[in-house]
């Protein structure tokens, strides 16, 4: 793909976005694996370009014969940014700052400038803390809140600590699972797969038939509770095939890419992580979408909870001996207990009239000015790189 063809491509996908090559040490590890497995098992073979924007999209294209994969490495910083805070429980008020980051970057997104403004404000002061140094830390997931969620006596154990470089791994895992995923689509897409579609599709379709809901939930954001036998169309049901079978192949794909590198529980918790963030990141995009509907806890951790019986039987299946497999229930408590029940306080802070006004005086020309104003504000407030999180320093620059 020409450099053209690319910027043409991104200026119609996402903005604002930047070309990001700091990382390409870390990302040629991972992708030169990745590459070498689907060259060698599907014969083809991608040029991979790493971006950096709020879309967070990693995504795979075909323009004539050429095949690209653009790889948003915000998806990677926020799967780390989330995994890190999870893992340190007690650390509330950074849980809640990433909280309005996230959610004032889901307004951002959708164009409501407004609704992001105060959120984004208040983000802002935990930016500094969101991105702390952690080097010297233990992280743990501890069975001390399934007392809280599922009433259950047992102690506070802890079945998982890892230092900071364990979260890098399990990072690195996530995010070629992710990028796995997408390359399973176009494997499905360009009919590269016939023989696993076949001999998968038993298989998937009587998933899809326990968990529609869950599925459906994941795919479109609707909070809808489905009998499992009824479907809208054909063109769902497929669809929902489709992405059980890439699924599939991207949990098989990641487990015999890495099993080699990494131990059998740095897999388990990634995929369960990968599978836990992208549930609270569609339900932050759905709720900047409809800002009235807040968050449904209880049909939140059962579909968390399901997806975590899913992978149960998936990682089994593929022999990843993990004790953390069957414990994805302590995983679930302590996610709804660090991010789920933060989110109502976090839109609290609309109807805090002293902070709006005070974000509306300081903001409010800027906001309402025009488009690219508000993206500039928004941005340096949550802290997106291309501004460092400074408001004053780019508007004196005319940024």
């Amino acid at each position: 793909m020409s450099d053209n063809t690319l910027a043409n491509y991104l200026s119609a996908t996402r903005f604002p976005y930047i070309i990001d090559n700091s990382m390409d040490e870390y990302y040629s590890i991972i992708f030169s694996k990745i590459k070498d497995n689907i060259s060698v098992n599907f014969g083809i073979s991608p040029e991979i370009y790493n971006v950096y924007s709020l879309y967070r999209q990693c995504e795979i294209i075909k323009i004539g014969n050429d095949i690209s994969i653009i790889y948003d490495r915000y998806l990677g910083e926020t799967f780390h940014l989330m995994s890190k805070i999870l893992m340190l429980p007690h650390e509330n008020e950074r849980a809640f700052g990433l909280c309005c980051k996230l959610l004032s970057e889901a307004y951002r997104r959708n164009g409501k400038f407004k609704e992001a403004l105060p959120i984004a404000c208040v983000a802002h002061d935990f930016i500094g803390e969101i991105y702390i140094d952690d080097n010297d830390k233990s992280f743990i997931i501890t069975r001390k809140y399934l007392q809280k969620y599922f009433h259950n006596h047992s102690s506070s154990e802890i079945i998982f600590e890892c230092n900071f470089a364990d979260i890098h791994l399990v990072t690195v895992i996530s995010e070629s699972f992710a990028v796995l995923h997408e390359i399973s689509h176009f494997l499905f897409k360009e009919k590269l797969i016939e023989t696993y579609i076949k001999d998968h599709t038993e298989e998937c379709e009587q998933i899809i038939d326990e968990d529609y809901s869950i599925f459906t939930y994941l795919l479109t954001g609707e909070d809808r509770l489905k009998s499992s036998t009824s479907f809208d169309s054909d063109f769902s049901r497929q669809n929902l095939l489709e992405e059980t079978i890439c699924d599939n192949l991207a949990l098989e794909l990641t487990i015999s890419i890495f099993k080699n590198d990494f131990s059998s529980d740095q897999i388990a918790i990634a995929i369960l992580l990968n599978s836990y963030h992208l549930i609270w990141l569609k339900h932050i995009d759905q709720l900047a979408c409809n800002s009235e509907k807040k968050s449904a806890f209880s049909s939140l951790i059962k579909r968390a909870n399901s997806i975590g019986k899913l992978l149960e039987k998936k990682l089994l299946k593929n022999e990843i001996d993990s004790h953390l497999i069957i414990q994805f229930s302590s995983i679930i408590s302590q996610y709804n207990y660090v991010f789920f029940e933060k989110i109502n306080s976090v839109f609290e802070l609309h109807n805090d009239s002293k902070l709006t006004e005070k974000c509306d005086l300081i903001f409010g020309e800027y906001i309402n000015k025009d488009f690219i104003d508000a993206s500039i504000i928004i941005d340096s407030l949550i802290g997106w790189n291309t501004y460092k999180g400074d408001v004053t320093e780019n508007k004196k620059n005319g940024a």
